[in-house]
């Protein structure tokens, strides 16, 4: 204790560390596939909602913004035009209010109050999510793991024209046409858990949890 007490910790300048040199080169490798942060999409998969029988179309007009966020508002609406997220329609049947949600860093997610339209006729998709006790279960006894987090996960799926439409957001701007998977639509927990595991099937020691996927292994192989 008393050669604790002596230590200045001003007079520490580096902390020596071994750099993983096989992890560094497989993070450039593939840093324009895998590791990118940015916004991609799923090739050759379309998404696709099922409605109840002699369902009518929902359109409810935009609601007010407040004006502290119409600014951030109207910039989330051009990011994600330019990124092919939506796309501006002269005219739909359906059309779902906006609810701007503002994220911890300040920035803006665009979502829509499906509750009042979509969500009211859509049908449910009998798909069972796993549960995290499970997958915490059968990692028992493993000593390496890693997760890895998809970015804006939904929004990577690619909808059928039909289902674009039916998510229609109605804005201040005009209405915009959702190509992707929107998020608040109640059955799209469900069809991003079952595209995920249909496409992680029969991978060893690897589960993935909506946007997480996790690898664990009981010891690394020499």
């Amino acid at each position: 204790m008393k050669e604790l007490e002596t230590l200045n910790l001003a007079d520490i300048k580096t902390i020596q560390h071994t750099k993983n040199l096989e992890l560094d080169q497989l993070l450039q490798l593939y840093k324009n596939s895998v590791f990118k942060s940015n916004l991609d999409k799923i090739l050759n998969y379309k998404g696709h909602f099922n409605l109840k029988e002699n369902t009518q179309p929902i359109f409810i007009k935009p609601r007010r913004i407040p004006y502290t966020l119409k600014t951030k508002v109207d910039e989330e609406i051009e990011r994600l035009c330019k990124l092919g997220v939506i796309t501006k329609v002269d005219h739909s049947e359906w059309g779902t209010p906006v609810v701007p949600v503002v994220k911890p860093n300040g920035s803006i997610r665009l979502c829509g109050d499906y509750k009042v339209t979509l969500n009211k006729v859509i049908l449910d998709e009998q798909y069972p999510i796993p549960m995290i006790e499970d997958i915490f279960a059968e990692m028992n006894g493993d000593k390496l793991f890693c997760t890895l987090d998809i970015t804006q996960a939904y929004l990577n799926m690619v909808m059928d024209d039909e289902s674009a439409m039916l998510q229609t957001l109605s804005t201040h701007k005009g209405t915009y046409k959702v190509n992707r998977i929107m998020f608040s639509v109640k059955v799209a927990p469900c069809l991003w858990q079952r595209f995920m595991d249909r496409l992680l099937q029969g991978l060893e020691g690897v589960k993935c949890f909506f946007d997480d996927i996790i690898f664990q292994r009981h010891s690394c192989a020499r």
